[in-house]
């Protein structure tokens, strides 16, 4: 999913960040992306199904954002807590272009050294 923001001071909506579908009707996306201060859930939006940012797509509306409790901005990422939830108006439509993604069990346990892929938008650092 893309998330928008809205400018409070002038209504115009800008293209933030990105973020996964694990549920019709919740975002996970970046702490980073959600914390600018002053910002309401009505100030976000989220776009489905497209691969380019698009003023003219309609947003799902985000009614609750919920930032890990943990989340220190300072720390860039490492044991941050840099994870954010929104929760939408109402749920997303399924399609062959909009799906959620696949979760592991809760009790899944990774050993130190593996190696895994994540994917997803944006970067922590630059190069």
């Amino acid at each position: 999913v893309g998330l928008w923001i809205q400018n409070p001071n002038n209504d115009k909506w800008v293209f933030n960040c990105g973020g996964s579908l694990i549920h019709r009707q919740w975002v996970l996306t970046a702490a980073h992306c959600v914390k600018p201060g002053g910002l309401e859930p009505r100030h976000f939006g989220v776009q489905v199904g497209q691969v380019k940012p698009s003023e003219s797509d309609i947003l799902q509306n985000v009614t609750e954002v919920i930032v890990h409790p943990n989340y220190n901005p300072m720390l860039k990422g490492p044991g941050g807590g840099d994870v954010a939830l929104l929760k939408l108006a109402a749920p997303v439509m399924l399609s062959d272009r909009v799906n959620l993604v696949a979760l592991s069990h809760p009790e899944l346990k990774i050993p130190a050294g593996m190696m895994c892929w994540v994917t997803g938008w944006g970067d922590i650092r630059f190069h």
